[in-house]
């Protein structure tokens, strides 16, 4: 990011890093400038994803609803955004059939 600040993909990667490092409020801040910066949809989507998912660990299950709605409204066919807003909203089997199906955006 030094070299190439644009490199958005890079911000998205920082925050994975932080986050796997338990630095969980500076992934967020990564990903919350990726949500509102003007990226491709697959990028935004899966910033939501990744703030979703902290929000639910957190027990913050509107904020992950919310973020689960905005990755899957960004970006439809993100398998994974999708289970984890089923099964947070309640719809656990379905949810997890959707999970089981799904990749992880931040593994290429």
């Amino acid at each position: 990011l030094q070299e190439d600040p644009d490199n958005l993909r890079a911000l998205m990667n920082l925050g994975t890093v932080l986050a796997r490092l338990g630095r969980t409020e500076e992934a967020a801040a990564s990903w919350r400038c990726l949500t509102e910066a003007d990226v491709e949809p697959r990028l935004q989507a899966e910033a939501h994803l990744h703030l979703g998912t902290l929000a639910e660990e957190r027990g913050d299950l509107p904020q992950a609803i919310e973020h689960y709605r905005r990755a899957t409204g960004e970006e439809p066919d993100l398998v994974e955004a999708a289970g984890r807003l089923l099964t947070v909203a309640g719809d656990e089997g379905e949810g997890v059939a959707l999970l089981e199906q799904g990749e992880d955006p931040a593994d290429p």
